[in-house]
């Protein structure tokens, strides 16, 4: 399955927190996926195509990700976000997940577990943070960046030098640099 194939299994939720963009494709018990910051419900895809014919495999965009945009006056914690993963479960019927979250879609779901445990067949964190270590300490500079408002403006020279960006703003979070996607 390509990723235009699975972008046809796309839509929307709409939950009381706002939109929330998804692919669902598959049947059978269901896989929720989180993904973490940066990031989208296409970081699922392998896993996706792999295990699609015998899982109902829905991932989601956390708000401000992939096609999901942010609802005025939108609430970023970790608690808010666990909130629209539980909206995400009642609206779209999602009684009982596997639930499997990367990076800080980790943090996302402990607080989801906790609140929510009822929902859950079984939690899977991958590279993930918790409790302690949000954010990790290796991006305490962007997490400065960001709250000071002066991320984005630099954004736009690292993207004027992709072997900067590949070295110090992926360098930090991937394996293999020179190939950030993968």
């Amino acid at each position: 399955m390509t990723i235009i194939e699975l972008e046809a299994h796309g839509h929307t939720i709409t939950t009381p927190q706002g939109p929330v963009s998804c692919i669902d494709v598959g049947s059978g018990p269901v896989a929720l996926f989180v993904h973490g910051l940066g990031n989208n419900a296409l970081l699922w895809r392998h896993v996706i195509r792999a295990f699609a014919d015998h899982r109902r495999c829905v991932a989601i965009d956390l708000p401000l990700h992939g096609w999901a945009p942010a609802a005025a006056g939108q609430d970023f914690s970790l608690s808010a976000l666990a909130e629209v993963v539980e909206e995400v479960c009642e609206t779209a019927g999602l009684r009982s997940v596997d639930l499997v979250t990367h990076d800080t879609g980790g943090a996302v779901a402990q607080v989801f577990a906790a609140r929510h445990s009822r929902r859950l067949r079984s939690l899977c964190l991958t590279n993930c943070e918790t409790h302690d270590n949000v954010p990790p300490e290796a991006f305490e500079p962007t997490a400065d960046l960001a709250a000071s408002g002066a991320l984005a403006a630099g954004a736009e020279a690292r993207l004027a030098d992709p072997e900067a960006a590949r070295t110090l703003v992926f360098g930090s979070g991937y394996e293999d640099v020179t190939h950030p996607a993968r």
